[in-house]
């Protein structure tokens, strides 16, 4: 019982430090975007692009847009 317990503890703290980092990355993508020149055309696919989730983004999107890569 303990291991199952000491592997839940594992993975969750998998998760977080994942969930942490992905949230690190939309932060400072979103000050990106507000640094630069409204002329610099730049996409929130990019995020997808830097965790190699394409696959899985078109497959389960459409378009290309905040809304779909925040979700």
């Amino acid at each position: 019982m303990l291991s199952k317990v000491a592997e839940r503890v594992y993975w969750s703290t998998r998760y977080l430090e994942r969930i942490e980092s992905t949230a690190r990355l939309i932060t400072i993508y979103n000050q990106l975007l507000f640094d630069l020149p409204k002329t610099v055309n730049l996409s929130w696919y990019n995020l997808i692009r830097i965790n190699i989730l394409e696959d899985i983004f078109s497959k389960r999107y459409s378009v290309m847009e905040e809304r779909n890569v925040l979700a």
